[in-house]
C-alpha cells in the first residue's frame, strides 16, 4: 500500500497465508528473547522497557524521519 504522506516508502500487509508462519515464529522468537535476557535483572529489563517507551513516544510525537 502506498503511503501518500511519505512516497519514499510503502506499507506492507500480510496475507492470511503469510500470517501463519509469522504466528508460528512468535513463540520461537519470544523463547529466544527470554533466553537472551535471562542474565539481565528484572529491574534492569523494566528500566530498559520504560526508556524505550519514552523514546518511542517522543519519536512518534515529533517529525523524526518524516520528509520536510
Amino acid at each position: 500500500m502506498r503511503r501518500p504522506q511519505d512516497r519514499r516508502s510503502s506499507a506492507l500487509r500480510l496475507t492470511a497465508e503469510g500470517e501463519k508462519p509469522l504466528a508460528a515464529s512468535r513463540p520461537i522468537v519470544e523463547g529466544e528473547l527470554t533466553s537472551l535476557t535471562a542474565v539481565v535483572p528484572s529491574d534492569d529489563l523494566a528500566r530498559i522497557a520504560s526508556t524505550l517507551a519514552v523514546l518511542r513516544a517522543d519519536l512518534e510525537a515529533g517529525a523524526h524521519g518524516q520528509p520536510g
